[in-house]
Parts: structure tokens; sequence; C-alpha cells
């Protein structure tokens, strides 16, 4: 799932363990449909070489901090 709502990172709510995978794209207050484009890219990128699978991805300008839980 790709989402601009912020709330969707919220792990506890929504953990991503059991999912394909949340990716959260964090734009700034005042964005523009370049910036958007550029995190969308980044995204797309990054699914080249890595997997979403049972993580959440927030996307920003310049990275991606990516959440996976800790095996038991």
């Amino acid at each position: 799932m790709i989402s601009l709502d912020l709330d969707f990172a919220g792990v506890v709510r929504f953990p991503p363990r059991n999912t394909p995978g949340i990716a959260v794209l964090r734009l700034p207050r005042v964005a523009s449909l370049g910036l958007l484009t550029g995190l969308v890219r980044g995204l797309l990128t990054a699914l080249q070489t890595a997997s979403i699978a049972g993580r959440l991805w927030a996307v920003e300008a310049g990275r991606i901090r990516v959440y996976e839980e800790a095996a038991p």
C-alpha cells in the first residue's frame, strides 16, 4: 500500500508484519507535483532491489527509512 496519510506510519495501529508492505510518502507542508513524482520514483527504484513485504517504508526526499520488527 502506498499512502500520503501519516497515520499508516503508526505500527501499533497498522502493523506491517502481515502485509505485502506499507509505503508512506512524507511530503513537507509546501510540496510540489515534482517532489511527489520524485518520491514515487525513489520508491520504485528501491523496490527493484529490496522487498517491502512485512515492512513499513517512510519515503522522504533523499532517503527511505525502513521499519521492520525484530524476529522473536
